[in-house]
């Protein structure tokens, strides 16, 4: 029995001896790392605000060798979106200018 005792003893001691956790040294290493995260943050932040606020503006001119231009045929309604060609609306003066002919003409 006393050598069962001491032989578990000498299996278990070591094993527990290993798995000890400095949690002292894991919380400083968390701390470092969350510093130098913040710090990569806050670096980060300053250059996109620079950017932001003072942005570079660069003069960008197109010059064409010839003097040509291109024209072509659009629709009017090319550009519109389909809601607004559905609920199109002429304005009221329009319409009443447009009464206002067809019965001169009339008479």
């Amino acid at each position: 029995m006393k050598k069962q005792i001491l032989i578990a003893l000498a299996v278990i001691l070591p094993s527990v001896s290993f798995a000890k956790v400095d949690f002292k040294e894991l919380i400083q290493e968390n701390n470092q790392a969350q510093q130098e995260l913040h710090q990569g943050l806050r670096e980060n932040l300053k250059e996109t605000r620079q950017i932001v606020l003072n942005p570079k503006r660069e003069r960008i001119v197109v010059v064409e060798e010839r003097g040509t231009s291109y024209t072509a045929p659009t629709n009017k309604d090319a550009m519109r979106f389909e809601k607004e060609k559905i609920q199109h609306r002429s304005s009221e003066v329009k319409n009443l200018n447009r009464v206002a002919s067809e019965l001169n003409s009339y008479e």
